[in-house]
């Protein structure tokens, strides 16, 4: 029989491996627990990651840009809780932490859509990837800046020169009133000369018709006169304006200090008008004051003239009626006791003849003592047609510059955009500052990934939208033919000034124009001629880039192509040069981006975005597109040995693109 060992253990010993074992279990218990938060973060984060990994696949293909579409927030809470349910484990599913999340345990706590901001969510993906896609250097960040402060200089000289070319023109027109007051002031004197002639010849027909064509001629000049006076203090207001605009774009280093001198210089001749225009004016109203008693005295003339007229036919009744009168009985040559019937009137008997001379003479004293109204004023303009082909050719690009410059053949679509909903019509853009380099590459991304004009058309103007945000095409394209004319009328106008060939060629003209050379007027009515060739130079070139070929970015003097006879002629778009150098269409447009508000050209090119998608997807909208989410979970674990409802845990995730 096999002998029974027995065991005991003392309640000292059993005391202590229950002390020993409860603090090897509580301390499992709390490892667990405290890994149980570590690893629902690590769940949370990679569940984040798998919701954001179902980014609008369409839109990184085309766009190369990230949003994740949901529809509702339950629909994110509901994905991601699918996304997490595999790490928290379930009644089929259970593990070492024991997790569980509650009925609304997952909420979402914060959204960013890609829109968010005014569009400075978008701006930034936009430039994130731009950074590896596109490749700037420090010189073309220093090309850019430089073309920025070009175009900026054209811009503002454009509106300078732009002014000063409505005040040659004012003054033509001045001109115009004056030649105009000097006619009629000669045409006074001929008229005045046919009242003496007409007086003298005591015919009153002939005066009164003499005195309205005098009294006509005498208002038209009075209206000039008024119109030249009234013209002649806008001028002059006007010139006081323009000083104080050049001025202030010096003072807020809008132009450079040498255009700032070379338009100060071209201001003297205005004033130097306008100073000479203060002696014309003076004469020109004394015309005026002449005039007004001029016509009061030809009233008074006519007066005496149809009295004398009146006193003559008078005269001449009262001796028809005597010598018309039959005898009295009795008397010699009547009828009746003592009368001789048939006996002749003894001499005497019949009235003299009136004396005209006499009676017109008080007319005639008067109409020579009248003081003429007469303006010795300056000789006008000598050559009107050349005059007239310089003002068509400004007519010309501003009736309809997109018509000029557009090659033959080519249409632009003026159908209108769908933008019912678009991004940029409910939210305002963002304003905040935005670098350079950062411009730059939003002008890459255009370039890289928006369809723009082509020659040989059909293409959407996307580009030119997301840089004007016109209605149609034809808008958008009509507003980059307007900023390029703008800024490049500026541009050449800074060329020819500088270019002492091409000044002297506008002078010749003037010259011309006026019919005397070096005066005020001629000097004005150059810069008129420089204007409008800096600007018949800029069609030209936008035509040549519209071409499909290429135009220096800044031309000089030597190198324009438009001629002045080429601007007379009205054919100055014809006048491009060989097109193979330069910058293109596309190297334009880039540029121009430059210039542009980031924030309105962002929310645009989400309106491009939306529009073309819609095409595949009918519900596309940025609503519904996050860039940003954070959520929070609440989860609870039981207690692995007793089963017991242990600790609540909340945890917060946040990710984004």
């Amino acid at each position: 029989m096999a002998k029974r060992e027995s065991g005991v253990i003392t309640v000292y010993l059993a005391l202590t491996f229950t002390v020993m074992a409860s603090l090897l279990l509580v301390m499992c218990e709390s490892a667990r627990t405290a890994g149980a938060r570590v690893y629902l973060e690590t769940a949370g984060n990679s569940a984040m990651d798998s919701l954001f990994s179902n980014y609008h696949r369409e839109l990184w293909d085309r766009y190369r840009l990230f949003g994740l579409e949901e529809y509702s927030e339950q629909e994110i809470e509901d994905e991601f809780l699918e996304y997490l349910h595999p790490y928290i484990g379930g009644a089929e599913n259970r593990n070492w932490y024991a997790l569980s999340v509650p009925a609304g345990g997952v909420s979402v706590t914060g959204k960013e859509e890609l829109l968010s901001g005014g569009g400075k969510v978008l701006f930034d993906q936009v430039t994130e990837y731009m950074k590896y896609a596109a490749v700037t250097c420090d010189r073309e960040i220093a090309a850019a800046d430089s073309f920025r402060k070009l175009a900026e200089e054209g811009a503002a000289v454009e509106k300078t020169v732009s002014e000063l070319s409505g005040a040659s023109e004012t003054l033509l027109e001045m001109e115009d009133l004056v030649e105009r007051i000097r006619n009629l002031s000669g045409s006074v004197g001929k008229e005045y000369t046919d009242l003496e002639r007409a007086a003298a010849g005591y015919d009153l027909a002939e005066f009164e018709k003499a005195a309205a064509a005098l009294e006509s001629t005498v208002t038209s000049a009075e209206k000039a006169a008024g119109s030249y006076e009234r013209i002649a203090a806008e001028f002059s207001e006007e010139l006081d304006r323009i000083e104080q605009d050049i001025s202030g774009k010096r003072d807020s280093a809008g132009i450079s200090e040498e255009s700032y001198r070379a338009l100060q210089e071209e201001m003297e001749q205005y004033r130097r008008y306008a100073d000479g225009a203060g002696e014309t004016g003076k004469k020109i109203r004394s015309f005026s004051k002449t005039a007004g008693s001029f016509r009061e005295e030809l009233k008074n003339a006519c007066r005496l003239a149809s009295g004398a007229d009146e006193e003559a036919h008078d005269y001449e009744s009262t001796s028809a009626a005597a010598g018309n009168r039959a005898p009295a009985p009795g008397t010699p040559g009547g009828e009746g006791p003592g009368g001789t019937a048939g006996a002749e009137q003894p001499p005497g008997a019949e009235m003299a003849a009136p004396d005209l001379s006499e009676i017109w003479a008080e007319t005639i004293r008067f109409v020579e003592s009248m003081e003429v109204p007469s303006a010795d004023l300056p000789e006008g303009k000598k050559d009107r047609e050349k005059e007239n082909a310089l003002l068509r050719a400004r007519d010309l690009l501003s009736g309809g510059l997109l018509e000029l410059v557009l090659p033959e053949g080519v249409t632009v679509s003026e159908e209108p955009y769908d933008l019912t909903g678009a991004p940029s019509a409910g939210a305002a853009p963002f304003t905040g500052p935005a670098g350079l380099p950062e411009i730059i590459l939003l002008s890459e991304y255009l370039d890289a990934y928006f369809t723009h004009y082509r020659p040989d058309g059909g293409l959407p103007l996307q580009a030119e939208f997301i840089l004007y945000g016109g209605g149609s095409d034809r808008e958008n394209l009509g507003s980059f033919a307007g900023e390029y004319e703008t800024v490049y009328t500026g541009i050449n106008f800074l060329s020819l000034l500088s270019d002492s060939k091409k000044r002297n060629e506008a002078r010749s003209l003037a010259a011309v124009i006026c019919g005397a050379p070096g005066t005020p007027v001629a000097e004005a009515v150059k810069l008129l001629i420089l204007t409008t060739w800096a600007a018949c130079q800029a069609a030209a070139d936008l035509k040549t880039l519209l071409s499909g070929e290429r135009v220096p970015l800044c031309r000089s003097g030597p190198e324009f192509t438009v001629s002045v006879q080429g601007i007379l002629s009205g054919n100055f778009t014809k006048e491009r040069g060989a097109g193979s150098e330069g910058m293109s269409y596309e190297n334009f447009l880039k540029l121009f981006s430059l210039l542009k508000p980031a924030g309105e050209e962002t929310l645009r090119i989400a309106d491009v975005i939306r529009t073309v998608l819609q095409k595949e997807q009918e519900d596309f909208s940025f609503s519904r597109l996050y860039a940003v989410l954070e959520l929070s979970v609440d989860c609870t674990t039981n207690h692995l040995f007793s089963g017991n409802t242990g600790a609540r845990y909340a945890c917060a995730f946040s990710r984004g693109y």
